[in-house]
């Protein structure tokens, strides 16, 4: 109970060194295990030209492209990104995958760390499986839950920002989309934003075709082309939404799933704040590169910078505001424990209440 007493009551994020380095997956899962034993295992994969997934870009809050591959393509990929330029990959479905996609792995890991279970007082609502390229980033937000983020292999460095900050911290509310790739043969691929609720042929998706493009290597060049007449397809063949890799990868079938329109973390309380139900209350600014002419009140914010290595697990209370980025093929485990609606909900309903009402900050959205 010394956990709950010293980190849990007093919202505080602490690391403890080495509280998983027990854990067969710390010793197991390197590529080639994971690629022995489970590379044959589709799995749901995030793609993006720009490695930021559910972030702002261009005006929208954008959602990654949902590619189905199997994990041994997938480790292919991290181990030679050149095989598919253009594109970031990610593992970051945020379902509590862990209890099905990943329940083959659970047995290395676990369903609860037993500590953190007897200190929230029930086990945890989710368990998420983290896998990706470094230059994979998780923007800036909070989330409804007490996490315990577990890392197994590599490193992830943290922002972090306390939830008193909420007055420095903007908000923007934007329309919903997602990316969609295009393919061009011979060449990286290109993306469009389309927006939720909009026909992708109907003219109103934005092509990108910066930052999109990465160096190829002349050795694996991957060429892309459309398969047709596969089950999981939901868009027209004239969209060339990536769907094979060709090469090295020849045997690979990568199929585009629907990307589900349920808005994840805060981007959820869009349900309750705006009746069109697509647009998205989210933080504007990148606390790497903070553009203090547009927002200088995020100056008088507290950045708190810390790194999570393998074995090592960070407790993040909830609300507090984060900022991810990894090594690369950093992989993780989370846990997700419901919060309580005690005195800290509280305190954070009425700062939000307050900035809303005196306009100090008008972006913010309710909370959950």
């Amino acid at each position: 109970m010394e956990f709950y007493r010293d980190w849990v009551c007093p919202n505080i994020p602490v690391v403890i060194k080495n509280a998983v380095k027990h854990w067969p997956a710390v010793k197991k899962w390197s590529y080639k295990y994971l690629r022995e034993n489970f590379g044959e295992k589709l799995v749901q994969v995030a793609a993006t030209p720009n490695g930021y997934a559910d972030a702002i870009a261009d005006g929208f809050f954008v959602m990654p492209e949902e590619l189905r591959m199997t994990f041994g393509d997938f480790i292919n990929i991290l181990e030679n990104p050149n095989s598919l330029p253009g594109t970031i990959l990610y593992i970051q479905s945020q379902n509590g995958n862990m209890s099905e996609e990943w329940a083959d792995l659970v047995e290395d890991c676990g369903k609860d760390l037993g500590w953190a279970t007897e200190a929230f007082g029930e086990p945890p609502s989710a368990a998420n499986f983290w896998m990706g390229d470094h230059r994979a980033v998780t923007s800036m937000h909070r989330d409804p839950f007490e996490n315990i983020y577990c890392v197994v292999r590599g490193h992830k460095d943290f922002i972090l920002h306390p939830p008193i900050d909420l007055p420095w911290i903007p908000y923007e509310t934007l329309p919903a989309a997602r990316y969609e790739s295009i393919k061009n043969p011979g060449a990286s691929p290109t993306y469009k934003i389309v927006p939720l609720g909009t026909d992708q042929n109907n003219g109103n998706s934005k092509e990108l075709t910066e930052g999109c493009k990465t160096e190829k290597d002349d050795s694996s060049e991957a060429c892309m082309r459309k398969e047709c007449g596969n089950s999981h397809n939901t868009t027209s063949a004239e969209s060339g939404s990536i769907s094979k890799i060709v090469d090295d990868l020849s045997e690979s079938k990568i199929c585009e799933e629907t990307v589900a329109e349920t808005l994840k973390s805060e981007s959820m309380e869009a349900l309750f704040t705006d009746s069109s139900k697509s647009n998205v209350p989210w933080i504007c600014i990148d606390p790497e590169k903070p553009d203090l002419n547009s927002y200088p009140l995020y100056a008088n914010a507290t950045q708190v910078k810390v790194r999570v290595h393998a074995g090592d697990v960070l407790f993040l209370p909830a609300h507090w505001f984060h900022h991810v980025k990894q090594s690369h093929g950093c992989i993780a485990v989370n846990y997700w424990y419901d919060m309580k609606y005690d005195h800290r909900y509280a305190n954070q309903a009425f700062i939000t209440a307050l900035l809303r009402k005196s306009g100090l900050n008008t972006g913010c959205p309710p909370l959950f």
